[in-house]
This record gives C-alpha cells, sequence and structure tokens, in this order.
C-alpha cells in the first residue's frame, strides 16, 4: 500500500492509496478502512480513500451535515461485495466525530446506536444506511467505535448521529429515479435494507410486465446494493419501472421490494 498526504488552506485532504488484485486485500487508512475480498476485481486495480473537508462538502438534506466524510475510489468496478470500516475515536466513554477543519463533536458512548454510515443521492441530500457497529478492546482511555457497511458500490460516505433513523428497521432508496450511463452519482439506484446478521442475499429485478431481467446471490452480507441499470445480459434496462426484490436469509426468509424507475 502506499499513502501519501496532501494539505492546501482551502481544502483540508488526506488520502491512502494502494493496487488490489484478484486475491483482494485491505486498504487501511487512520479513519477509515476497505476489506476487498479475493476475485472483487478482474485485474490490478487503484483504489484511493481520500478524507474530506466536511465543510467543503455540506449539503443539505434528511440527515444533518455528515462528519467524518471520506470520498473511496476505484479505477475499475466492483465485482463482488467489499466492507467499508469508519472508525470513530472513544476517549473515556465519550465518542468525537470529525466535523470541519480540527474540530470535533462529542457524544457520550451510550448513544453509540444512533451512528450511522451515510451516503448522497444525486439530488446532494444524506442518506443513512444500514450500519454495523462494534468497539474496538481498550482500556477505555483510548479505542475505537467501528462502523461498517457491506457494498457493492463505492462512492462518498460520512458518519451522521440521528436517533430517529430507521435504516435498521426498514428500506432506504436513495435515486428512485436513476440515469443508467451516467458516470455519476445519478447513474445508479442504491438500496439500503437491515442484514445486520451479514445474511446471504438475493437480488431479484423485474420490469413492469414481470418478467425478471436480472437475478443475483450474494453469500457475503450484503446490505447496501447498487444496481447501475445493466441486465443479465450485460445491455442496459429501457426506460421504465422496475421492482426490485431484495430476499435476505437462507433458511428464515425476509424479503423487501421496491420500485425505481430507469430514464435513458
Amino acid at each position: 500500500m502506499i499513502s501519501a498526504t496532501n494539505l492546501t488552506e482551502s481544502f483540508n485532504s488526506r488520502y491512502a492509496e494502494g493496487i488490489v488484485g484478484q486475491s483482494g486485500g485491505n486498504i487501511d487508512y487512520l479513519s477509515a478502512s476497505l476489506a476487498i475480498p479475493k476475485n472483487t476485481f478482474n485485474k490490478d486495480t487503484q483504489i484511493v480513500i481520500t478524507q474530506l473537508s466536511n465543510y467543503e462538502y455540506s449539503t443539505a438534506g434528511e440527515s444533518a451535515c455528515p462528519m467524518n466524510q471520506i470520498r473511496v475510489y476505484a479505477n475499475n468496478s466492483l465485482a463482488d461485495v467489499v466492507t467499508l470500516n469508519i472508525r470513530l475515536l472513544v476517549s473515556n466513554d465519550t465518542v468525537f466525530l470529525h466535523n470541519e477543519k480540527n474540530l470535533y463533536n462529542t457524544f457520550n458512548l451510550t448513544e453509540k446506536e444512533n451512528f450511522y454510515i451515510a451516503t448522497k443521492d444525486h439530488n446532494g441530500n444524506w442518506r443513512e444506511i444500514s450500519t454495523g457497529r462494534s468497539l474496538s478492546p481498550g482500556n477505555g482511555e483510548y479505542r475505537h467505535l467501528l462502523l461498517s457497511v457491506d457494498i457493492n458500490a463505492l462512492g462518498i460516505f460520512g458518519v451522521v448521529y440521528n436517533h430517529a433513523a430507521q435504516a435498521e428497521k426498514n428500506t432506504v432508496v436513495l435515486n428512485k429515479i436513476f440515469m443508467p450511463g451516467n458516470d455519476n452519482m445519478c447513474g445508479k439506484t442504491i438500496i439500503s435494507f437491515p442484514n445486520l446478521n451479514k445474511e446471504s442475499v438475493e437480488i431479484q429485478i423485474l420490469n413492469i410486465a414481470g418478467k425478471n431481467i436480472f437475478n443475483r446471490q450474494f453469500y457475503t452480507g450484503i446490505s447496501c446494493f447498487a444496481w447501475d441499470g445493466i441486465t443479465q445480459k450485460k445491455d442496459y434496462a429501457p426506460t421504465g419501472v422496475y421492482i426490485i426484490i431484495i430476499i435476505v436469509g437462507a433458511k428464515v426468509k425476509k424479503s423487501y421490494t421496491e420500485y425505481v424507475y430507469a430514464m435513458r
């Protein structure tokens, strides 16, 4: 892994980067890491995790402006699920979140269930996604609260505190209307759904006539699925309404259904 630092007065940015091949690996940074399983990429791929200036990326939305913001980039598309981890500093049962410049917001550790990883939709709104939480071992003076999401698409992420969020109970859809083929945030629809036990997931996508155009099985516990409009035939779905069915679990199954609109 190669790491570097780039600091400017107007844009406080630090980053870590590395090359990951078919054997997988980890890209680790002070505040975040990305775990990449085998065969996620079919060739050597550059991965970059960049710490962003929260002030520069403040966006109005349903949640407060996320803190500890990062951008995760790869120069190839993902063929499997990766795990994004964001670490929050904990000292004497106080959680510290970096808001902008070198300022911090503090929270009591007893409120840890209210921290979520969030990502942006194409309107610039931040939405919480289903988030796992664990506490690193330590003596209480210094340790970390680890937030994690299992995803099949990269982008911009941050941390929000929201005691009213429903991401652990219901689906959250970003970009119900999306534009397949656009290489930006509006080029895919993203659905977060509860799967804290990391069970297997089956995705079925039907057109409005009920014909199955896409089917995918994930065995690694995905909890946030992104669809770029590509069908099982490797072409783009035409303009229209699509039904996305998410089936979680192998033995005791739980299903979620969402409707999205693709514009070509």
